[in-house]
């Protein structure tokens, strides 16, 4: 997410609210003046802040990497709120999911530590896991097949989780 949902300076972002429920919050404010915007996203880009050519308008396609973590939750654990929220809050699920997707292409990139693979995703990714599967989601939609290893693998194992 980019900002809380309490910061004015939120862009906008993904919020688990309940079973079978995800809100998006959009800052209307932020988008007035899209030019500033793209300048932001632009140098953020450039600095490695974000996956490599995001743009503004790519921003809910980076939120959508967390839906997909949350659908992933609710089949998890049954729709139990309680349970729900302590993984996102433990991000416990989120970094299950990184440590499944390094293991599984650590063999292929020898000497590359998980650190070294997140930090080469963006700044962003290295925040948490829940980040670091959300800027992967982001990565494999903007460059295809030119996305980073660690965020190809990502992806493989969102897509596995949603189709069971």
């Amino acid at each position: 997410s980019i900002g809380t949902r309490d910061d004015q300076n939120a862009l906008m972002l993904a919020q688990y609210t309940g079973p079978g429920a995800i809100t998006l919050y959009i800052n209307p404010y932020m988008f007035a003046d899209t030019n500033e915007l793209t300048e932001l996203f632009v140098e953020a880009a450039e600095e490695g802040y974000y996956v490599a050519d995001t743009t503004w308008a790519d921003v809910g396609v980076h939120e959508l990497g967390h839906v997909a973590t949350y659908m992933i939750l609710e089949k998890k654990h049954n729709g139990k709120m309680g349970l729900i929220k302590d993984d996102i809050k433990r991000r416990a699920t989120a970094f299950a999911i990184r440590q499944k997707a390094y293991m599984g292409i650590r063999d292929q990139y020898p000497g590359k530590s998980l650190k070294e693979m997140v930090a080469e995703i963006s700044f962003q990714a290295e925040k948490n896991a829940a980040e670091t599967v959300a800027e992967a989601f982001l990565d494999v939609q903007l460059h295809k097949d030119e996305a980073k290893p660690l965020s190809h693998a990502i992806v493989d194992i969102l897509r596995e989780e949603l189709a069971q």
